[in-house]
């Protein structure tokens, strides 16, 4: 049989042991978390910018577009991807602290830098050379690839069997 104080102790034991679990799934932006912040503010700036002649970000993923304005779905997929991964998922993993969610925004963001360039070069090809790219759309992958490596330095900061 045991004793008051031993159960006590094990009780204490099993706190411990799910506080150390707790703080395992969490990550510690530090510094980084100002910087993802503003690298947030613009990405969301860019979608008042305009990304193609006479069209924002946010009309890109609103309004229909007409089909002599040439705009391609690879575009459209990275303003989605830019806004989801880039803004809603670095917002809820700076505010949750979760490690699983910082994965997801660095995976994530890395494939959304990788939509924003074929983006870019999309808008460079021969048929919408005169039209060009836009502000909305530079300013965008920039502040996506700040947020990727951003990302990657908080994830890889403490080694995968620390988890």
């Amino acid at each position: 049989m045991t004793s008051p104080e031993d159960q006590e102790l094990a009780a204490l034991r099993a706190q411990i042991e799910q506080v150390g679990q707790d703080v395992k799934r969490q990550i510690d932006p530090g510094h980084r978390a100002m910087i993802i912040a503003v690298a947030v503010m613009a990405l969301l700036a860019s979608q008042i910018l305009p990304w193609a002649v006479g069209h924002t970000g946010f009309d890109l993923l609103t309004k229909p577009m007409p089909a002599a304005e040439k705009i391609s779905i690879i575009v459209k997929i990275f303003d989605g991807m830019a806004l989801v991964i880039g803004v809603l998922a670095s917002a809820l993993a700076i505010i949750t602290r979760r490690w699983a969610l910082a994965w997801v925004c660095a995976f994530g963001g890395a494939l959304t830098l990788v939509f924003g360039v074929l983006s870019i070069w999309t808008r460079q090809t021969v048929l919408n050379a005169p039209h060009g790219v836009q502000a909305g759309l530079i300013v965008a992958v920039l502040s996506v690839l700040v947020l990727v490596v951003q990302w990657f330095k908080i994830v890889t900061a403490r080694p995968l069997g620390e988890e």
